[in-house]
């Protein structure tokens, strides 16, 4: 089985609420969620988030990126062509809110492709400015799930030994684990000039999302997978840069596990999310419209939007896009981990506090999570 799913190249399909004639969204629908999957990830792994973004009126357009897509990175531009393609025919002829909810490794496999080509700055294919338009306008949030994770050696063998070459991830079998270590150091030896820009690539896509609209992290303080220091970091940084970002955080629980151990906090926050997406969406809409028809937007309190409803999300200013290169070029990795309850970590000149916000005392476990806030004091 193993083998089987490591020859199998990326797919993706549509899982909708309702369907109506010819496979076409239901006329109520919200908007579409964009689910990434982890490395080897089947579709009955993806299927219970599929269930709660459409139980809240979404349709879903789920990949499941190739093992190989994390090395080679023509492979994840092809994946993010084929997504952009499948979904800016879908908004063309019914237009609503975009949100990418990516697990694991899914943010190499394919979203920072999306994000350059959606930028103009995919240097692999040369194409069309514009072509995907009606993606570019749609994107409304994000959630990561266990996700990013930095392109280091030392971590890549541990996802590769842990995520892809196993079926079930956490369960590492021990050669397996040695060989991906092995190799992981041997790949990063010979093309380590070439994954050095990979990776500068891959944090300036992801920082770029910074006016996307909400973003959501979930993560746990034991995925050695995904750690929780260089998520709290590029939150933390995204944060700074202008975004509206919340973590959510537990002690214990697995990689990709989270909504499965902690099922009402998970569902809570996925909601609110897909709930704020919805609303920015609206607005970024109801300013486009008022300023193709010279309308002039009302004052005070009477609409509240970010800066980043008043233009594109693509539209950086030259001082954020400076440092957008300055963070891309650090590393996202602490050596030492911090106390979780009052932690200061210094990172690219910046000294920052995480807030940590108890939910609940109860000892019931899909209660025993924490909220963090993030706040910066430069």
């Amino acid at each position: 089985m193993a083998a089987k799913l490591m020859l199998r190249r990326s797919f993706w399909y549509w899982d909708r609420q309702h369907e109506g004639t010819d496979g076409e969204p239901a006329q109520s629908r919200v908007g579409v969620v964009v689910a990434l999957g982890w490395m080897l990830s089947r579709r009955k792994n993806l299927a219970p988030y599929t269930r709660l973004y459409k139980s809240r009126g979404w349709d879903c357009l789920v990949c499941h990126p190739h093992v190989f897509n994390l090395v080679f990175p023509s492979g994840a531009t092809t994946l993010a062509i084929n997504v952009l393609e499948e979904l800016a025919k879908d908004l063309r002829k019914h237009p609503s809110p975009v949100v990418f909810a990516v697990f694991s490794g899914g943010h190499k496999a394919c979203l920072y492709k999306i994000i350059q080509i959606l930028l103009g700055r995919c240097s692999d294919m040369d194409i069309e400015m514009g072509k995907f338009a009606e993606v570019k306008q749609s994107l409304s949030g994000l959630i990561f799930d266990s996700s990013p994770v930095d392109a280091v050696s030392h971590l890549g063998a541990k996802f590769v030994s842990h995520q892809v070459l196993t079926l079930r991830p956490g369960r590492p079998i021990a050669i397996v684990s040695w060989v991906a270590y092995a190799v992981s150091r041997g790949v990063d030896v010979v093309f380590s000039r070439q994954l050095g820009q990979e990776r500068i690539d891959l944090w300036e896509a992801l920082y770029s999302t910074v006016h996307i609209g909400p973003v959501l992290f979930f993560c746990s303080e034991n995925d050695k997978l995904a750690p929780i220091e260089t998520i709290q970091i590029f939150a933390s940084n995204l944060r700074n840069l202008g975004g509206e970002v919340e973590m959510v955080a537990w002690k214990e629980s697995e990689h990709v596990g989270h909504y499965r151990k902690y099922t009402e906090q998970y569902h809570d926050k996925v909601v609110k999310l897909l709930s704020a997406a919805a609303e920015n969406y609206s607005k970024k809409k109801c300013h486009d419209l008022k300023e193709k028809s010279g309308t002039a937007l009302p004052t005070g309190n009477s609409v509240k939007m970010s800066s980043s409803i008043s233009s594109s999300w693509t539209d950086l200013s030259e001082p954020i896009i400076c440092e957008i290169s300055r963070l891309a070029r650090l590393p996202h990795i602490h050596t030492k981990k911090g106390s979780n309850t009052d932690q200061c970590t210094e990172h690219g000149g910046a000294r920052r506090h995480v807030d940590v916000h108890m939910f609940t005392q109860s000892t019931d476990p899909s209660k025993a999570g924490y909220s963090v806030g993030i706040r910066s004091m430069l």
